[in-house]
């Protein structure tokens, strides 16, 4: 045969296509996999946001001084089913949280709140998922020398 009319053999063509075949079902399964994952990921990011939200209005209603106290609700993509609607969500949850007296002052009123938020639901497999946030928030006691004017005590947040 001449050498410029060289070209593959039908061997190293099947040798090939075999590769490209194996690496391209690795791909998929990784895309897949990849898919899963971010799914679960964002369920899991929009649990933490509304915890961090109930914390938050907990935390402003202490400030108020607003009586607070625990209570559950059900969010999700349509009223039918919850009691506030997430345009845009493909997935239920149920909020739960807590109030309890850390500690008390001198005076038995509270000084230290610990403030739970549980945030539930069922990812796309049907098992049940959960993310919980916990902090304290605490009231700072007027000083001795206070004024007759001055406001209700300030609520610290160190946590």
């Amino acid at each position: 045969m001449n050498a410029s009319c060289r070209g593959l053999t039908l061997m190293e063509v099947l040798a090939t296509l075999a590769i490209l075949a194996f690496a391209l079902t690795a791909l998929s399964h990784l895309q897949a996999t990849l898919q899963q994952q971010y799914g679960y990921a964002r369920q899991q990011s929009l649990a933490v946001m509304l915890a961090a939200e109930r914390l938050a209005t907990l935390r402003l209603g202490l400030a108020a001084g607003q009586t607070v106290s625990g209570g559950t609700e059900r969010i999700g993509p349509d009223e039918a089913c919850c009691e506030i609607v997430l345009p845009g969500a493909d997935t239920r949850y149920r909020r739960r949280w807590r109030v309890n007296v850390a500690s008390a002052g001198g005076n038995g009123r509270p000084r230290l709140w610990r403030l739970e938020v549980t945030v539930s639901w069922q990812d796309r497999k049907g098992q049940d998922q959960s993310v919980t946030l916990y902090t304290l928030s605490g009231a700072m006691a007027l000083p001795a020398h206070a004024d007759a004017h001055m406001p209700a005590p300030a609520l610290l947040h160190p946590f």
